[in-house]
């Protein structure tokens, strides 16, 4: 008997805490998710599966950061009032919620330089990183160029080869190389708009966002090759795909960056 089996991870969520949303950028109400990794047989999860990380859900936007459960000091079963939930989970959380706003304001004001700054720059881009991650996980291939140019990959050589099975001697064979040939390119075309959709999705539709976020910032031309690099560290979708002259040149567009172009 065929027997499908394997391992399935699965979202339970365990309680309320209270948390800084870094999408709302406020403390609010989150789901304590349990992330579980359990045996199956034909799909259906045997037992509860042992845990394998934490994360918490903004009850507001939805948002998912991964966390530790040592951070809180309580789990509650119901959502009660933010204030008495911030006293009972994480009463810390007021003062790390200003410590972190000071930070940004210092950074904003230029008091804070180098790979400090840096970072706090990356924490801007929280939002856009999270789009660009969730572009990732849903399917950041499956875009309108790619699949045209698949679709035209699958059928265009068809019209230039089906005349070469008509036409037998040299007109035939060449056209048959010919319809070979099409598919080869269409098909190197087609993996090469796969591998840079992602790069494609940031420039169509983040630009105006990062600029929002880093707008305050005025960086310089270094700071933002800076700022890439440090992305494409942090092994994060967003960091895979930026491209850093079309970043430095989205800043001088709109006048938001200090200094001059980098060649």
């Amino acid at each position: 008997m065929f027997i499908v089996w394997g391992k399935k991870e699965r979202r339970q969520k365990s309680g309320f805490v209270a948390e800084i949303c870094p999408a709302c950028k406020a403390i609010l109400p989150h789901h304590l998710i349990e992330l579980r990794e359990a045996p199956h047989i034909y799909y259906a999860r045997i037992g509860r599966g042992k845990i394998v990380g934490y994360q918490t859900e903004c009850h507001q936007c939805s948002e998912v950061q991964s966390i530790h459960p040592s951070r809180y000091d309580a789990r509650l079963d119901l959502e009660i009032e933010i204030d008495r939930l911030v006293d009972l989970t994480h009463p810390g959380l007021p003062a790390e919620l200003a410590a972190h706003r000071d930070r940004e304001d210092r950074a904003e004001r230029g008091e804070i330089e180098g790979e400090e700054r840096i970072k706090v720059m990356q924490e801007a881009l929280y939002t856009v990183a999270s789009a660009v991650e969730k572009k990732s996980t849903s399917g950041g291939g499956n875009d309108p160029m790619t699949l045209y140019s698949f679709l035209a990959t699958l059928i265009l050589p068809w019209f230039v080869a089906v005349p070469g099975f008509n036409n037998p001697g040299p007109v035939g064979e060449a056209l048959l190389w010919a319809g070979l040939a099409v598919f080869a390119i269409g098909l190197a075309a087609t993996f090469y708009l796969y591998r840079t959709s992602l790069r494609r999705f940031i420039q169509r539709t983040q630009g105006e966002a990062i600029v929002d976020a880093l707008r305050d910032y005025n960086p310089s031309p270094t700071e933002l090759v800076d700022l890439a690099d440090g992305l494409r560290e942090s092994d994060s979708a967003i960091g895979k795909s930026v491209d850093t002259k079309w970043l430095v040149d989205l800043f001088h567009s709109v006048g938001a960056i200090t200094g001059t172009p980098i060649a």
